[in-house]
């Protein structure tokens, strides 16, 4: 049995937050045997900062691994904060690194970041395309990818593609959503039933208004419905009323609602940067575009509209990509991590 403390922002709890890949993980491993804790889910950063820092000094005898969540941004100071915590405390220390846009501020701040990153005994990441970056940086990371449990998401082979499409993520501009509505704008004319929907929660970046400004100003509103956030549970039952995932971000350290369309058999059309074009192959189980180009999107969409054996062939090899990555092959590679930590 392993004893490990789950840091960072456990926040799927909360109504309409998207839970931190860990928080599934900590749930797997509890059922295996080990002992794990998450902390924290404090939905406020400088609260949650403050209950991280409480919970590792009140419970540190509990555990003997801290599994570190690492994103950059404001969020590298907590992670600093807590790798030297870790140290002091004598603990075997996992960074677990996420996040398409992390080597550009790991490059930023090429110091703080390898004074941190070396406290680590294991770097951890899910995404081929991030441990590249840090191998030029200097440090090996161990990929294990993000996974899926397979039996909540029922596969339907699309074997031609109604013109209902989806987009999957958070409003913020590295996301791009606005430029699934300007697709949707090029596709009207010609598909006068398409209909996009919108699911994901407002960041507060002002992509969200953005993105309603280009409807309105599109005459769009009654061909995009905006449905927010949902809850985990709930995402493999509202995708399922849809056949085309559009993925319109610019970064990318992996892509779980990619690979959560594709295990129910939606075709795909996504932008190829960071770790997708890792994971999806172009014409083979998804359509690959540049980032930034609503043009080139509609135009996958167009050709999976009218083009039925082009989408039955990517919907089929979606779902086969995907059994790739359910947890029974996934948890036994973190076991097997977390067991060589612990007796080296």
């Amino acid at each position: 049995m392993v004893r490990i403390a789950f840091i960072g922002p456990m926040l799927g709890v909360n109504p309409g937050r998207v839970p931190d890949p860990a928080e599934e993980l900590a749930r797997r491993l509890r059922q295996a045997g080990h002992q794990c804790y998450t902390f924290s889910p404090v939905e406020n950063r400088y609260l949650r900062f403050a209950d991280i820092l409480r919970s590792i000094l009140s419970y540190h005898s509990r555990f003997d691994v801290i599994c570190l969540q690492v994103y950059g941004g404001p969020s590298f100071v907590v992670e600093d904060t807590v790798s030297w915590l870790a140290l002091r405390l004598n603990k075997k220390l996992v960074m677990a690194l996420h996040g398409g846009a992390l080597p550009r501020f790991l490059s930023r701040h090429r110091s703080w970041a390898k004074r941190v990153l070396r406290r680590a005994h294991i770097l951890a990441t899910p995404s081929r395309y991030l441990a590249g970056e840090l191998w030029q940086l200097g440090f090996d990371c161990t990929v294990i990818p993000n996974a899926l449990d397979l039996s909540q998401y029922p596969y339907r082979h699309r074997q031609k593609a109604s013109p209902r499409l989806a987009w999957l993520r958070a409003f913020h501009r590295i996301y791009s959503p606005a430029d699934a509505v300007l697709a949707l704008a090029e596709l009207a004319p010609q598909f006068p039933d398409i209909h996009l929907s919108m699911i994901g929660p407002d960041l507060g970046d002002g992509a969200f208004q953005t993105a309603a400004e280009v409807i309105r100003r599109q005459r769009l509103q009654d061909r995009v419905t905006v449905l927010g956030p949902i809850p985990k549970a709930q995402v493999a039952d509202v995708l399922s009323a849809h056949d085309i995932l559009l993925n319109t971000t610019r970064y990318e350290s992996f892509g779980i609602g990619v690979m959560e369309a594709a295990a129910l058999g939606m075709a795909i059309v996504t932008t190829a940067v960071g770790e997708l074009p890792y994971l999806w192959q172009d014409q083979v189980n998804a359509l690959l575009v540049p980032p930034g180009r609503p043009d080139l999107l509609a135009s996958a969409v167009r050709r999976l509209l009218t083009e039925p054996e082009l989408t039955a062939r990517l919907s089929k090899n979606a779902r086969a990509r995907a059994e790739q990555f359910a947890w029974e092959r996934i948890l036994p590679q973190w076991e097997e991590l977390f067991q060589r930590l612990e007796a080296g």
